[in-house]
């Protein structure tokens, strides 16, 4: 009778004990998990706002000087067409596909 009531104890409280270990591990690591995946995600959305804003002003990433290169130049003045506020100043794809014919032949 003693052998079964330790046997009876030392069975419940190593099955809880396990029971509420693991229980509030992965609890707690998901919500964890959770919360590092919500504030990457106001990260994101803030950095998103802060570039749609920046292209609002008008401000575009600067394109470095393609000194003495001719293709990277029509490149560069291409990717510029492209960046123009108005959508009527940009170039269709029609004239972006003119303008990149030299490089088809590469």
């Amino acid at each position: 009778m003693v052998f079964f009531f330790f046997f009876f104890f030392f069975f419940f409280f190593f099955f809880f004990f396990f029971f509420f270990f693991f229980f509030f591990f992965f609890f707690f690591f998901f919500l964890f998990l959770i919360l590092i995946l919500i504030q990457i995600q106001i990260n994101v959305v803030n950095e998103v706002a802060e570039i749609e804003f920046q292209v609002r002003q008008g401000k575009r990433e600067e394109i470095p000087n393609p000194k003495g290169d001719q293709n990277l130049e029509l490149l560069a003045a291409i990717i510029e067409l492209c960046w123009k506020q108005n959508a009527n100043e940009r170039p269709t794809f029609k004239q972006i596909d003119q303008k990149l014919s030299p490089f088809k032949n590469l």
